[in-house]
């Protein structure tokens, strides 16, 4: 199937051909969920007007611009990723399995990455965000845990915190090392389960109002009898 530069395919997620493209471009995520949808769901907040009808879309991976995140953070952590974990993710593709959350990004998506994927995530950290890109909320409810990990008297230490010297990577790093809180890789359905975001490294990805995941079952289990 060709994807266009920018966007897009679109069709009814009922659509018996939409639905054959979905279980041939999918099988490596397919496989990984059990073929099971509704019982793995995996959400993505997309902003603008995406099809009510689904589609299939590019990750941006060598020119993404955060939203929220500095430049400096967002280079940083990618930079971390890279050599830690492989990839730099904050240029992939977030998701996660609580609609909720998804949909405080832009509207909720039940989304399938196509071919070959990798994906990490956290067991502590719901939202690298929320949790550790905003550091100095985090500095202020961990201070003292964080100033001793860092070495630093408290003087030194918020003298830092004030002047954004402590920066996104230093808290990931202390989270990993004081809280064990290090990323997974791979074992998708227990990153579904955990209910925490989920960063995925892929081309492209399609994608389905939730209210096409019940059809979509149907037609994998009638794939699955027929095999």
């Amino acid at each position: 199937m060709k994807i266009n530069e920018i966007t897009a395919f679109g069709a009814d997620p009922e659509d018996k051909e939409f639905f054959e493209e979905l279980w041939t471009d999918c099988q490596p995520y397919l496989k990984d969920i059990d073929y099971k949808p509704t019982e793995f769901p995996l959400y993505r907040g997309m902003t603008g007007e995406p099809s009510q009808l689904g589609g299939i879309k590019r990750v941006r991976l060598d020119n993404r611009r955060p939203k929220d995140t500095t430049p400096k953070d967002h280079a940083e952590l990618n930079d971390y990723f890279q050599k830690n974990y492989r990839h730099p993710y904050r240029n992939g593709l977030f998701a996660t399995s609580v609609k909720g959350i998804a949909g405080a990004y832009g509207s909720a998506q039940a989304i399938f990455p196509v071919g070959a994927y990798e994906c990490i995530w956290s067991p502590d950290i719901t939202d690298l965000y929320s949790h550790i890109i905003d550091y100095t909320d985090f500095a202020y409810e961990n201070w003292n845990e964080y100033r001793g990990y860092l070495g630093l008297d408290q003087d030194d230490f918020w003298d830092k915190v004030e002047k954004g010297q402590i920066t996104a990577v230093n808290v990931l790093r202390f989270r990993e090392d004081y809280h064990d809180a290090g990323y997974i890789q791979g074992k998708i359905k227990a990153g579904i389960h955990s209910n925490n975001e989920i960063m995925i490294w892929c081309e492209s990805y399609y994608y389905i109002p939730p209210d096409g995941l019940m059809p979509l079952h149907s037609f994998i289990n009638k794939k699955l009898s027929e095999s």
